[in-house]
């Protein structure tokens, strides 16, 4: 993904919009303003979180629950340079799914996975003018929104981003695409875990096997060059 690690992510959870937007109606019905309003739904400086500290969260909790047909170990990690983005998408993205639906072709099965991963990565494409440079949101009107009614209304239609808890947000998150994205019993969580770390570490001497084939083919040139 190419993006800043260290730039924050201004995510909102759905149910905090949707008290907002709540909260707005009724404000808007009661002080029915002249002028036109505008109240931005972000989270700005309240409770942040950057792009880093967000994948380090998701690779935590996709161990927690991890999907059951996984075709490798996820990983990859945020990139802010463009070459190394794009090299790493054609390694492990775009190679791979070519590999697959090689295969499925052979197998006389239907191809998917490269438009999949082209589908995936246009959506990322789109992603990326937010996640590479810094954005602030002004949400004070946001805000205020909760002193405008009871606290009796305020705790009913909670809209605080500072409340949030993005640990658990996040691992709700993973748990959900899995259940209800992708409809995998949590049965199966049990041999999903076993093949995870099956595959971490086929990844993990995928990797050495690569770097050690790097280092003696540097070598070879090198001794070839120099004797």
């Amino acid at each position: 993904m190419l993006c800043d690690h260290k730039q924050r992510v201004d995510a909102m959870p759905v149910d905090l919009v949707a008290n907002g937007c709540i909260l707005l109606a009724y404000n808007t019905a009661v002080h029915k303003y002249k002028d036109i309003q505008v109240y931005n739904v972000a989270r700005s400086d309240k409770n942040p979180i950057t792009w880093g500290e967000a994948v380090e969260l998701a690779r935590t909790h996709v161990a927690e629950y991890p999907f059951t047909t996984p075709l490798w170990y996820p990983g990859g990690s945020p990139k802010t340079n463009k070459l190394h983005h794009y090299v790493a998408v054609l390694f492990t993205h775009m190679l791979p799914a070519y590999l697959v639906d090689f295969y499925c072709v052979l197998a006389r099965k239907k191809p998917f996975l490269v438009n999949v991963q082209k589908r995936v990565n246009y959506g990322l494409r789109v992603l990326q003018y937010y996640t590479v440079q810094p954005w602030r949101f002004t949400n004070e009107n946001y805000l205020s929104l909760a002193n405008t009614v009871t606290k009796e209304e305020a705790d009913t239609f909670y809209s605080d981003p500072q409340a949030m808890d993005w640990n658990n947000y996040v691992r709700e998150y993973i748990r959900g695409a899995r259940l209800f994205c992708c409809g995998e019993d949590p049965a199966t969580l049990p041999e999903a875990r076993k093949l995870h770390k099956r595959l971490f570490y086929m990844d993990l001497l995928l990797k050495v096997f690569l770097v050690l084939s790097l280092v003696y083919f540097v070598s070879l040139v090198l001794s070839k060059l120099y004797n």
